[in-house]
């Protein structure tokens, strides 16, 4: 291991040209070839002051260089095609995986050694629970929309020639009368169909500007008693998502994932 990120290293201080000329050396007999033993204890005793500078690294330090090391051998074995150059490649490639590995088990250790780090304890999220969970939630919602209604209402800023805006104006209609909510429909010019949706008409954007409302539509939860407001949703919402939004102002948008 130590021979192996220490010639990583080393790929990375001493790049090699390009063009450099991979033609094999001549080999003759044995003998001509044999490294002198001095040789191999000079080039071990190097590769140990490397080693111990590559650890004096920071970790980030370390990980940069063996990432671009790594880089340089795909990129060398890719350009020449040698074997032994893609063998090295394919042992960087190993390195990473045996790294990888070790990580994953550690991570798992991890969450037995600290359950209070464990996401999911607090919230558990398997395809078998997804139903039971599902439930939880509608439950939470529910009892959060009948807190809150107890005393505010709901008001509901839409623009009247808009069919996006009429859309969630039926969208907000049912979700009231699911919930038995009281509704106040305001629109902004004369609607399609005011006397149905018995809206009322803001002519001049008075109400709407009373309260802060520049965009639209925007529902707002609105107490009669004392006359405050809080806004709900700019923009289009299902039903769904304005149950949910109740849920995170009771729970003061505390995160739930």
């Amino acid at each position: 291991m130590i021979l192996f990120l220490t010639n990583l290293m080393l790929i990375f201080l001493m790049s090699e040209t390009v063009f450099a000329d991979t033609t094999p050396p001549v080999v003759g007999w044995h003998w001509y070839n044999e490294q002198p033993v001095q040789k191999k204890k000079d080039d071990k005793k190097q590769l140990n002051i490397l080693y111990k500078q590559f650890q004096a690294l920071s970790s980030s330090e370390q990980l940069k260089i063996l990432q671009i090391a790594t880089d340089e051998l795909k990129d060398k074995a890719v350009l020449t095609g040698n074997v032994n150059d893609i063998a090295n490649y394919k042992r960087a490639q190993d390195f990473w995986v045996s790294k990888a590995t070790m990580f994953t088990i550690g991570w798992e250790r991890m969450l037995l050694e600290y359950p209070e780090l464990n996401y999911s304890l607090q919230y558990p999220h398997e395809n078998a629970l997804a139903p039971e969970m599902q439930q939880q939630d509608h439950e939470n919602q529910s009892k959060a929309i009948s807190e809150i209604t107890k005393q505010n209402g709901l008001m509901l800023f839409y623009r009247g020639d808009n069919k996006a805006d009429l859309m969630f104006v039926k969208i907000c209609s049912d979700f009231s009368k699911d919930h038995h909510i009281a509704l106040l429909l305001v629109s902004e010019n004369t609607p399609e169909n005011i006397s149905t949706m018995r809206s009322r008409f803001d002519s001049s954007h008075i109400r709407a500007s009373a309260l802060g409302i520049n965009y639209f539509p925007a529902l707002l939860l609105i107490n009669p008693t004392n006359g405050s407001h809080q806004t709900i949703s700019y923009g289009f919402m299902s039903e769904n998502e304005i149950a949910k939004r109740f849920l995170e102002i009771k729970d003061n948008w505390k995160p739930n994932f």
